[in-house]
């Protein structure tokens, strides 16, 4: 009897017309279950302070970041120039964190079929009306205060 051969899937994230990132398409490779648990383990490990700023986390971070660049296959985004942004980890490292990180959410969601994300994945029955997964992840940050400043 011959064995089953799986065919990876690739995920291509789109946004609804009414959405800030409509028009960009970004396509990635799936993740394994590895993967997938050390992306979680490195989200989770990402601290902000109360006004949003990266305190902790940053190995963990640029963890994710990799993983994420490592995947990615192609997308359309372009500099303000209209010069294209390569598809790869130096490419990533250039855009704004939050645009970056939302893009790492909705696609995790999209690979774990969870939250109706923005994705067409072959077979995959996911909704392409929701919003961006950003507030998934802020949600599990830790948003720990800030320690008071001593006296003078």
């Amino acid at each position: 009897m011959a064995g089953y051969r799986k065919k990876p899937k690739t995920y291509t994230l789109t946004w609804a017309e009414d959405h800030e990132y409509h028009g960009l398409e970004v396509s990635l490779k799936g993740l394994t279950v590895a993967k997938m648990l050390d992306i979680g383990r490195s989200a989770s490990a990402v601290t902000t302070d109360a006004q949003g700023t990266l305190t902790e986390g940053t190995d963990e971070t640029r963890d994710m970041f990799e993983t994420f660049a490592s995947c990615l296959v192609r997308w359309n985004l372009e500099t303000e120039d209209g010069e294209p942004v390569p598809a790869t980890f130096d490419g990533v490292t250039t855009q704004e964190f939050p645009f970056i990180l939302d893009l790492v959410v909705t696609w995790m969601e999209a690979v774990a079929g969870t939250g109706g994300s923005n994705s067409k994945g072959g077979d995959s029955p996911l909704s392409e009306t929701s919003s961006s997964g950003l507030a998934a992840l802020e949600a599990s940050l830790r948003m720990d205060p800030l320690s008071p400043s001593p006296a003078s």
